[in-house]
């Protein structure tokens, strides 16, 4: 296959975005061009998503975010290709659903309904109101919102200045727009109170963390809370054996992968929706069924083996020191 025939069948499959041109051949037909380099990215993340697809064993999907705005840091989806990614799931039937029946699915064994996906968001920022929460209503979705307690009405400024774009002195929702959403089908659980590194803090300063951190969830909204989602997915075996003992069903980690029967309810892996490597909608939505397939995890050890080890911990997930 030429290279110009790889750019149409890219293309062609993905409707890409990147720039258009009038074929004379075909008067009134529109051709997609597109750059080599980005084909060839599209093109080995297809082939990694038909790699993916290949297990018989019952997977499900975590995806993780954090912010959703049009900025340059690395933790920002755009608005734009959030509302994408989502409508390709409404328009390929994936089902949304809280994380709870994923805990009984690891204590029980009892599966769960094929199609379904869960949608998790990461410190409670004030664009999950702005740019997620309409979405979600607009196609009856779902999703978890793990809150960093302390900083709620104020700026998610745990990351220093110097952090080279991690992720900006976001502005946090505040306790009337967490209430609304709660209303309106969101679940709110804790991601601790201060987003301390709680593994650098002994069991009983990070017990103490995780308790203020539900506490004041539970008292503001006046339900149970029942997860918990480790600040920077760092964990250890005695910070899991801490959550499992606050009486806690299950924690989420940052670890890539769809969840499977076996796996540890309290380091459940996520999907990796951040802007990692996403320029425009076809890697946007290539991402999604990246993720569906199981295809994301061995394309991030791909990516990882390319870029070297330092900007894989920095860009592509490797790493547990995520928020």
């Amino acid at each position: 296959m030429s290279v110009n025939d790889l750019r149409a069948r890219v293309s062609r499959d993905l409707g890409s975005s990147h720039g258009t041109s009038r074929e004379k051949r075909h008067p009134g037909k529109r051709r997609i061009v597109i750059p080599l380099k980005t084909a060839v990215k599209l093109a080995t993340m297809k082939a990694f998503c038909l790699f993916g697809g290949m297990s018989r064993v019952p997977r499900y999907p975590i995806l993780l975010y954090h912010s959703v705005e049009a900025g340059e840091d690395l933790y920002s989806t755009h608005p734009r290709l959030f509302r994408e990614q989502m409508s390709w799931l409404r328009g390929r039937g994936y089902r949304v659903s809280s994380l709870e029946p994923l805990c009984d699915y690891l204590r029980t064994g009892v599966p769960i309904q094929p199609g379904t996906v869960f949608l998790t968001f990461d410190d409670g920022l004030r664009n999950n109101y702005e740019h997620v929460f309409p979405v979600l209503r607009e196609h009856a979705f779902t999703a978890t919102v793990f809150l960093t307690t302390s900083r709620v009405g104020k700026t998610a400024d745990w990351y220093p200045p110097d952090s080279d774009g991690l992720l900006p002195a976001f502005p946090m929702l505040s306790w009337d727009q967490i209430r609304e959403m709660a209303a309106g089908g969101i679940d709110f659980q804790p991601h601790g109170h201060t987003h301390a590194h709680l593994t650098r803090l002994g069991p009983e300063a990070a017990k103490e963390e995780i308790r203020a951190s539900r506490q004041t969830l539970e008292e503001r909204l006046q339900r149970a809370a029942s997860l918990f989602a480790y600040p920077y997915g760092e964990h250890d075996l005695t910070l899991r054996s801490v959550v499992q003992e606050s009486a806690f069903l299950g924690a989420v980690s940052t670890r890539v992968g769809r969840l499977c029967l076996g796996d540890d309810p309290f380091a459940m892996p996520r999907m990796d929706c951040d802007r990692v490597f996403l320029s425009g909608r076809p890697e946007a939505l290539l991402l999604m069924e990246l993720c569906m397939t199981g295809g994301l995890s061995p394309f991030v050890r791909f990516k990882a083996c390319l870029a070297g080890a330092g900007l894989a911990d920095r860009r592509f997930g490797t790493s547990t020191d995520r928020g």
